[in-house]
């Protein structure tokens, strides 16, 4: 196989001008709903009945005093079943409505939760992690709204919006007629603003993720940003991006402040038409008392109504902003999603072996015709400058990315040939910054490993030398480590990440600078375990310090991405000029 998958070394997938968002995709995430909906929509359909019955009501108490002069009780009491009928259907279906919303929230919050921790390793390295955050909390958020206040509150106003129309028709078509004129103005330019809401609403989206990036960014580095004094800088910076968020926030408003006072103009506008040419009907005996108020009563309920149905197409539109930040990401493919099932098979040895590997990161070439083996109960160590390319190799060992030529073997079989989970199940990788989550020790060291045993944990502490000063500790195994591991010193950050890799027991550790942070004592106490360890497995380290390295029983010299050097210390130091001064510049350290 010699080949590369579409999520090798290239941006041959580059991310395309996201598109705007539709109903059909945010139906996605109804459909799940659809007996909620149906609910929703019957109280819906018994709330505007209920409604709609009662200007008749009045009409017919005011029609039966001007034929008897007597107030009709039933109609009364009538009317008053309606009235509270129509409060308590309300009331359910605002019930059922945010029932509704909070799981469409939950339904999407699990999609993103799934794909943003299963997306392809170059999305992570391509995007800030705190703008992907932020399509969880403040994105996600913004769909409650399509539901409460936008697409089922929509259908309610149309359907009173609708059902009052076709009686103030009956009542009076010329009234209606005239009022109808006013209110359709104000419709066209409520819909002509309504439709540059989404591309708006989706600016402040990104926006936002842009300040909670900038934010995770400076909480991450607080540190160095103190110590450097470049606090008032980084606030400055942070506070450009919310200050841009404000602005994109403000067009969107400015949307709505036109919005709303166009629909109370409107609305001011119809009531004055009413009045106008509804007394002169009424004064010239083409219409009667009792049907202008039946018609006034219709007009108030639909005024309302008609607003929330522009209020709403507002709603949608905001949210199908943010629906299209969310489906930017849920549309990503899975790192797995083109993995074939095969799963390796047992072996007696796990041998690895590069054959000609060549990577580039973009168009920046990394590896060039890397080739290397490494064999079971050995240490092989990679030496080599920064930038070699060293760190690269155990990236695509872990298949974070795929080789855009030659081949990776495990066990003498392409790592392309299985699964990304059942390679990682027989790896055990130590990064260069040895990372720490934040948790309790035991969170940490049993990682993966979750059926890990309390003996299996202090075994590893001890051996990593971290057993007593955890002993120490009151909580022991229970005690926290911080954020990113910051009540850890480097040393003990260092040695609690190759602590987990001893708990998993996996067959190939993968160990990047394992030293780096550690004093000689501890350094050399940790050699002992790996000369250990490496009996039964395989064992590959990135070092730069010669004690480290004169332990490997095969050492490769890596530069600009191919080796140009393998063999033990004594024969390197005579074959290969690079290792030589690598070195006699002490960047390997000192022979203990």
């Amino acid at each position: 196989m010699t080949t590369s998958t579409s999520d090798g070394s290239g941006r041959d997938e580059l991310d395309s001008q996201p598109r705007a968002a539709r109903l059909r995709d945010l139906w996605r995430y109804l459909s799940p709903q659809r007996v909620s909906i149906l609910l929703i929509s019957v109280l819906s359909l018994a709330t505007a009945a209920a409604s709609l019955m009662q200007p008749l009501v009045v009409q017919r108490a005011l029609e039966s005093v001007d034929s008897t002069g007597h107030l009709d009780a039933s109609a009364v009491g009538a009317l008053i079943a309606l009235v509270a009928a129509a409060a308590v259907l309300q009331g359910l279906q605002q019930l059922a409505l945010y029932h509704a919303a909070e799981t469409v929230v939950l339904h999407a919050r699990r999609s993103l939760i799934h794909k943003l921790l299963h997306l392809r390793i170059r999305e992570y390295d391509s995007r800030q992690i705190g703008d992907l955050v932020s399509r969880l909390g403040s994105d996600s958020t913004m769909l409650r709204s399509v539901i409460t206040s936008g697409v089922l509150q929509l259908a309610s106003s149309v359907v009173i919006i609708v059902g009052a129309t076709v009686a103030m028709v009956l009542i009076d078509g010329v009234l209606f007629a005239a009022i109808a004129g006013v209110l359709a103005s104000s419709a066209a330019v409520a819909v002509a603003l309504t439709s540059r809401v989404q591309r708006i609403s989706r600016e402040v989206q990104e926006r936002v993720g842009g300040v909670s990036a900038r934010m995770e960014r400076a909480l991450g580095s607080i540190r160095t940003i103190r110590a450097a004094g470049a606090t008032a800088h980084e606030q400055d910076r942070i506070t450009a991006e919310a200050v841009s968020a404000s602005d994109a926030g403000l067009r969107l408003g400015r949307i709505n402040a036109v919005v709303s006072p166009v629909n109370s103009l409107a609305a001011q506008a119809a009531f004055l038409v009413l009045l106008g040419v509804g007394g002169l009907r009424v004064a010239s005996g083409d219409l009667e008392l009792a049907q202008m108020i039946s018609f006034s009563l219709f007009l108030f309920m639909m005024v309302m109504p008609l607003g929330l149905a522009f209020g709403s197409l507002a709603a949608i539109q905001t949210a199908l902003g943010a629906l299209s930040r969310i489906e930017e990401i849920v549309q990503l493919p899975d790192e797995e999603a083109s993995d074939p099932r095969k799963a390796p098979g047992p072996a007696a040895s796990h041998r690895l072996e590069f054959r000609d590997v060549e990577f580039a990161y973009d168009t920046r070439p990394v590896l060039r015709g890397f080739s290397m083996t490494a064999e079971p109960g050995d240490m092989t160590a990679l030496v080599g400058p920064s930038g070699a390319g060293k760190s690269t190799t155990f990236s695509l060992l872990e298949r974070f990315y795929d080789p855009r030529s030659g081949s990776i073997l495990l066990s003498g079989t392409d790592v392309r040939d299985y699964s990304r989970s059942s390679i990682r199940a027989l790896i055990s990788y130590v990064a260069q910054d040895a990372p720490v989550l934040a948790g309790t020790l035991r969170d940490n060291l049993t990682m993966g490993e979750v059926d890990a045993s309390d003996e299996e944990c202090w075994s590893a502490l001890d051996r990593v030398r971290l057993s007593t000063w955890a002993r120490s500790h009151r909580l022991g195994l229970d005690m926290e480590v911080g954020d990113g591991g910051t009540l850890l010193s480097g040393g003990e950050r260092q040695r609690l990440a190759i602590g987990r890799a001893l708990v998993s027991q996996r067959q190939v550790l993968l160990l990047d600078e394992p030293t780096s942070s550690l004093d000689s004592r501890n350094e050399h106490a940790l050699q002992e375990v790996l000369q250990d360890v490496a009996q039964d497995r395989t064992l590959v380290i990135i070092a730069h310090r010669l004690a480290t390295v004169l332990a490997a029983r095969r050492i490769f010299v890596v530069d600009d991405g191919v080796v140009v050097g393998s063999g033990d210390h004594e024969s390197l130091m005579a074959s290969s000029p690079l290792y030589a001064e690598l070195a006699s510049h002490q960047l390997l350290g000192a022979r203990p």
